[in-house]
């Protein structure tokens, strides 16, 4: 786990020198170090129950997530073996597991997670509601087909 001290510097260090930090991200194969260096973990908003490890990294319900794409929280469920013995994993996302958590029910098939204000970093329950596909592409100013 990285200290405090190393990630306000990491952080500070990537402010200061951003044409060395974005041609590090243009040249890296590894994505989650792409997000998680565009994305500081202290800044978001959780309920209680979320743990923070380090500056890309938090556990809830003792699964362990991590920035990725659009700064969403993501995690990879273990699910089992395919035929062949290599192992499935799903992609979860935080605040649609606080969501079924908090509200005790399951997200419905054709149903997504909308953050209210907008903010994917803002991950309170007050912040979060279920909607349609359709009804969240509304919201996102997309087009819907008819």
């Amino acid at each position: 786990m990285s200290s405090e001290r190393d990630i306000q510097r990491a952080l500070k260090w990537n402010k200061e020198n951003t044409e060395r930090h974005k041609q590090a991200i243009k040249h890296c194969n590894s994505r989650l170090y792409k997000e998680s260096w565009n994305y500081n973990i202290y800044d978001f908003k959780f309920p209680e129950a979320v743990e923070i490890l380090d500056y890309h990294r938090c556990r809830f319900n003792g699964i362990s997530y991590h920035v990725g794409i659009g700064g969403h929280l993501i995690a990879n469920k273990y699910i089992g073996k395919d035929a062949k013995g290599k192992y499935l994993y799903e992609a979860h996302k935080l605040h649609r597991d606080l969501f079924m958590y908090y509200n005790n029910m399951e997200i419905p098939k054709g149903f997504q997670v909308h953050h209210v204000d907008g903010d994917v970093t803002n991950n309170l329950v007050s912040n979060l509601l279920c909607v349609s596909e359709n009804q969240h592409k509304i919201l996102h100013g997309k087009k819907v087909r008819a």
